[in-house]
């Protein structure tokens, strides 16, 4: 099961890997772009086709276009990090999460159920339940019995 959850969390990874490069790749274009508009704003300026006064507002405009695209840059920066954090948590807690069951007053098995079992209900006889990804590998691996892709190296046997 932990190996269907590192996959899970790799493929997590490289969406968002993906999608942190093309958000910083736009940012940057932005910003790039208002540098370049900046600079031809002073060739206008140099050459006299405008004044002073128009030339601090353009200009005063762009810095804070590049100001907010630097903030944006920033956040994306801290949402990867936090990204990485959380993932590493993820994958500690679940690879140790039998041991912290087993050692764990009830109210923090609760939590650990709710966190892995987060709806559950019980209609008539019947118990309804959803499980979070990637913990909904665990029936479907019950189910097929393939539980391992093929023989482990230490192969003995069954008494």
């Amino acid at each position: 099961m932990l190996d269907g959850m590192k996959d899970e969390l790799k493929i997590m990874a490289a969406s968002k890997r993906e999608f942190h490069a093309d958000s910083i790749d736009g940012v940057q274009r932005d910003f790039n772009a208002t540098q370049k508009k900046l600079e031809a704003l002073l060739d206008v300026r140099l050459e006299g086709s405008i004044t002073q006064k128009e030339y601090d507002a353009k200009a005063y405009k762009l810095k804070q276009r590049q100001h907010e695209l630097n903030t944006q840059m920033e956040r994306y920066t801290k949402a990867d990090q936090r990204f990485a954090i959380t993932v590493s948590a993820l994958f500690e807690m679940a690879s140790r999460a039998y041991d912290l069951f087993e050692s764990s007053e009830i109210e923090q098995k609760r939590q650990l159920i709710n966190f892995v079992v987060p709806n559950f209900a019980v209609r008539g006889k019947n118990l309804e339940y959803s499980i979070r990804k990637p913990f909904d590998l665990i029936p479907h691996l019950a189910k097929s019995g393939k539980w391992l892709p093929g023989p482990d190296s230490n192969q003995r046997p069954i008494d």
